[in-house]
């Protein structure tokens, strides 16, 4: 997965992660945005290159109080490495602009689980972020699925902006996986916790087996609560991520109990 993570390198060799999230409207809500996505990832210890030519000199002042020992001129100047992934969102109405840690544990998890043609189902999907960063990592197909159709539409302008195969790639309105049909190699879920609980039981429907279930949106004192949930439905967790009070599951099935 190296060679397609998002990640880029600066001009000293050292590792950065790339974050982008670039509407082509500009402005202080965006730049918050962009700056919390990037702070939420700099706490894990993680090198952040934030690429937005929107926001301009204000961008690398904004930047170098992150991590004033990067030269990030070249960022500004347009150059990208060959490696490095951009991720466009327009986060609109939706929820889903990169500003609470549960989005970027389950960015982070999806590098490390998500296998290359994989199919993908994000179910609250918001803005797209997970759905378009798991294209982006090489998943070969992904259906999104949002309640809000306020969601869906942006969603689908995000698919667009990131030059996604409409074909492979789509998104519709229900109410989690109620109306989905069909088994997927990974789902994912970055919603309440209550509502997590509550999916599991049905999740043997959409999930293949020997399938992946990543979760989030769960806070600590409910972790051990979601995996008695998730073992009593054939699933076994394989990984935990974690960050301030929340946490992210990924756990496989090997068949119901």
């Amino acid at each position: 997965m190296a060679n397609n993570s998002p990640i880029a390198r600066n001009p000293q060799q050292k590792p950065v992660r790339v974050i982008a999230v670039t509407s082509g409207k500009g402005g202080v809500g965006k730049t918050n945005i962009s700056v919390n996505l990037a702070a939420s990832f700099a706490k894990k210890g993680d090198n952040v290159l934030l690429m937005d030519a929107d926001l301009g000199l204000a961008n690398v002042d904004i930047l170098f109080d992150l991590h004033p020992k990067f030269d990030l001129r070249h960022v500004i100047a347009g150059e990208r490495s060959l490696d490095e992934i951009i991720v466009e969102i327009d986060p609109g109405m939706a929820f889903g602009t990169g500003t609470h840690p549960t989005t970027a544990l389950c960015i982070r998890m999806l590098e490390k689980q998500l296998l290359t043609g994989q199919r993908i189902l994000d179910v609250g999907t918001g803005s797209g972020i997970l759905l378009i960063t798991a294209a982006k990592l090489g998943a070969g197909s992904g259906i999104g699925i949002d309640n809000d159709r306020v969601a869906t539409t942006v969603v689908s302008s995000n698919l667009a902006q990131n030059h996604l195969d409409p074909a492979r790639f789509s998104v519709v309105a229900g109410n989690l996986i109620d109306t989905v049909t069909g088994q997927f190699d990974l789902v994912i879920a970055n919603i309440l916790t209550d509502v997590i609980l509550g999916l599991i039981p049905s999740l043997h429907r959409v999930v293949k087996p020997r399938g992946l279930f990543i979760c989030s949106g769960i806070i600590e004192a409910y972790e051990k609560k979601v995996n008695k949930k998730l073992q009593a439905s054939g699933f076994q967790q394989v990984e935990k991520l974690s960050q301030d009070d929340w946490v992210c599951i990924a756990a496989r099935t090997g068949g119901r109990i």
